[in-house]
């Protein structure tokens, strides 16, 4: 378990420490742990199917976007809207802190996705890094990004989306079963 003062990463400190427990814990993309909760999540166990320019339809009437720019525009809301509720000398302090943070954490992608392409796998990092940001600006409140934290949490890997958001679904690389290192 991490020790960290109260409030070390802002008001939804407890929120972000879930997210940094669970990328030191070791699970990170072991296997699928449980069945997805949510319809808007596809498992995929195709190494195949990790595409980092699938094409996503963001809104209605807009053009197809690859993968990256789709998390940067799910990204924009949270970087324009954390200075609401928190000093920007407070916020530059709990981006410090989270960058420190999720720099090992990146390390240990190196080991526990050793076997995803590089792409991908550093992607895979910064993802997980912006779901601790995510929780560290509005707690659990973007449907996105705890859509993709529990894509983590069944022991995948975000890959894409998967139709016109926020109908869609996300895509989720899991190891096939016989490969897991979870006993079925």
């Amino acid at each position: 378990m991490t020790n960290f003062p109260i409030e070390y990463f802002g008001p939804h400190h407890a929120d972000v420490i879930e997210v940094i427990e669970f990328a030191l814990s070791g699970r990170v993309a072991a296997g699928i742990w449980r069945d997805p909760a949510s319809s808007s999540i596809e498992l995929v166990d195709s190494l195949a199917a990790i595409d980092e320019h699938s094409a996503v339809v963001p809104e209605v009437g807009e053009n197809e976007i690859d993968w990256r720019d789709f998390l940067e525009y799910q990204r924009a809301p949270l970087v324009f809207s954390k200075r609401d509720n928190v000093s920007a000398a407070k916020w530059e302090q709990i981006e410090r802190r989270l960058a420190n943070q999720f720099n090992e954490v990146e390390r240990d992608f190196e080991r526990l996705i050793h076997w995803m392409p590089d792409g991908p796998r550093r992607l895979a990092a910064c993802i997980l890094y912006d779901c601790a940001y995510a929780r560290a600006v509005c707690g659990r409140e973007s449907k996105f990004w705890e859509l993709v934290f529990e894509g983590f949490l069944l022991g995948g890997v975000p890959v894409g989306w998967v139709g016109r958001w926020p109908d869609g679904a996300l895509r989720v690389y899991v190891l096939a079963r016989e490969n897991s290192t979870r006993d079925a």
